[in-house]
């Protein structure tokens, strides 16, 4: 798949990097990294459909991509992609009026 990132994609990466991981309460130290959500089934990713999470709430142990435990598990103990991206949603409009 092609690299379809615009500017705005990478700004809006940029942001959620500042903002930090999306699960409530996180204090894993790390890096962030961007989650692509909505992309089961064979659906393309969509730039514009990401949040901010740590390492250990993306790829680790606790982790939606992590293979360890299912999504169905994951959503149940942080919230569903469609929650955190709205609450991302609306931090990211509250941090540009700043």
């Amino acid at each position: 798949m092609a690299n379809n990132r615009t500017a705005a994609h990478k700004k809006r990466h940029d942001m959620l990097v500042k903002l930090g991981c999306a699960v409530e309460g996180a204090f894993h130290a790390g890096r962030i990294t961007v989650h692509h959500c909505f992309t089961g089934l064979g659906r393309r990713k969509d730039h514009d459909k990401t949040i901010g999470l740590c390492w250990e709430h993306h790829l680790g142990a606790t982790g939606i991509d992590g293979k360890r435990m299912g999504k169905r598990v994951w959503e149940s103990l942080f919230g569903t992609e469609e929650q955190l991206l709205e609450k991302v949603n609306r931090r990211l409009e509250h941090a540009g009026q700043d």
